[in-house]
């Protein structure tokens, strides 16, 4: 009798790409870059993670320090032209969902409903899309489009929010997050 042969699934790749100058405003300051990276994780294996920004403005400054340190690639975009942030997002984006195919989930990171052609052109490539958007930027039609929304105060970084919300305890007064720790948990022994 042959021995069967048992097939292990390898983690699938996944790539995020931060629209920082969209998302800055929004969570002043005060990213939870570990967060976001966990978030990524646990849909995979993080084999590439850009942010995007005029890294010569004051405000990104800091931050790019820390981006480099976590395992973030700061993008340099010069400022002067509208949108030039996400026009290179989105070509990159493109770009490495056709030279790498191996990368089976993107993560947008942006609120921003300008990234809906990005989503359209990712979707037929088989790519499963998630996008992480702060509550009071979250494009209704770009997460209607996509596999995923996450809300960055609600489910990524919960402590950020300045109040507590409804939603920041489930039925049985276990924390949002401890339910987010397990499904993590889970989804990694798949």
């Amino acid at each position: 009798m042959p021995e069967e042969e048992v097939l292990t699934q390898s983690p699938v790749d996944v790539a995020m790409f931060i629209d920082w100058e969209n998302m800055h405003g929004f969570i002043r300051g005060k990213a939870n870059i570990s967060a976001l990276r966990e978030v990524a994780e646990g849909y995979g294996r993080l084999v590439l993670a850009k942010a995007y920004a005029d890294w010569r403005e004051s405000r990104f400054q800091q931050d790019s320090l820390v981006l480099y340190k976590i395992g973030f690639e700061p993008v340099y975009v010069p400022a002067g032209f509208k949108n030039n942030v996400d026009v290179k997002l989105a070509t990159d984006c493109i770009d490495f969902a056709y030279k790498h195919p191996n990368i089976g989930v993107f993560i947008l990171v942006t609120g921003d409903g300008d990234f809906i052609h990005v989503v359209s052109a990712l979707r037929p490539l088989g790519k499963r899309v998630i996008v992480i958007a702060q509550s009071n930027n979250a494009s209704s039609r770009l997460g209607d489009l996509v596999d995923t929304l996450l809300i960055y105060d609600q489910d990524v970084n919960p402590s950020s929010s300045p109040a507590p919300t409804r939603s920041a305890k489930v039925k049985n007064g276990k924390k949002l997050e401890d339910v987010y720790k397990k499904i993590v948990t889970l989804l990694k022994q798949e």
